[in-house]
């Protein structure tokens, strides 16, 4: 895929701090924990609260395959495991079952009863890029017209502060259903793959969503979401409808 057009819509994040998203017009969600009900909550941490929470803000869209991206996933409810194990505790299998990098959307087709398959990506510094690549090539090798694709990373535990870098201190998710036609309040992108430019340095997974959203969200025309191999340049093409 060298370049492809495809339309985007309903658009949801949510950040820590809030002041991330500041100026965008896009659905800014407050506390992502209360689009999900009381009696299944209470088996999510924060990473996965967060996640699932924004991924159920929008209207119920059923039987969408979903593309999941992350860097880290729950590592919170790693390091708590390898807590346990280090004290000789019994491990929790409700915790267990949580932390594994595609507890998120398993959680969510679970919980609305969607049978249609779902993805789990994680691939460093290029984690949202692959994740949107990801979404782009099962729309359009035509396994679905329409996909409900997340991005989702939060804060390092204390243990991991010291790998910090830019972006990544911060809480960040990001939703929104990619299809290759035209639906009403859609916005019309543009993606050109570009090879990795020698002098420039990858960014870090939220900066590229920022930008990302940037540019669908009507803030900037243009958005290079460079990679460390690869990458994209992205561009709105058509005004909001």
């Amino acid at each position: 895929m060298s370049k492809q057009e495809f339309y985007i819509r309903q658009c949801t994040v949510w950040s820590n701090p809030l002041t991330l998203t500041d100026g965008f017009s896009t659905c800014v969600l407050g506390n992502p924990a209360d689009q999900i009900p009381k009696s299944q909550r209470r088996r999510l941490k924060n990473f996965g609260r967060h996640a699932v929470g924004v991924a159920l803000s929008g209207p119920d869209e059923k039987n969408l395959q979903t593309v999941f991206s992350s860097r880290y996933g729950d590592l919170a409810q790693t390091v708590d495991l390898l807590d346990a194990i280090d004290r000789r505790d019994i491990l929790s299998p409700a915790s267990f079952s949580m932390s594994v990098h595609n507890a998120v959307p398993g959680f969510l087709s679970i919980l609305k009863g969607n049978k249609a398959p779902y993805t789990s990506v994680s691939a460093g510094r290029e984690t949202f890029v692959a994740g949107l690549s990801e979404t782009l090539t099962r729309i359009n090798f035509g396994e679905c017209d329409e996909v409900n694709f997340i991005y989702a990373d939060t804060a390092l535990p204390e243990q991991y502060q010291q790998f910090t870098v830019t972006n990544e201190g911060v809480s960040f998710v990001f939703r929104a259903l990619i299809s290759q036609s035209y639906r009403e309040g859609s916005v019309k992108i543009r993606l050109e793959r570009q090879n990795a430019r020698s002098q420039q340095k990858a960014a870090d997974p939220v900066s590229h969503a920022l930008s990302f959203l940037a540019v669908v969200d009507g803030m900037q025309c243009k958005a290079n979401l460079a990679g460390e191999r690869w990458g994209f340049d992205a561009e709105c093409v058509s005004d909001k409808n």
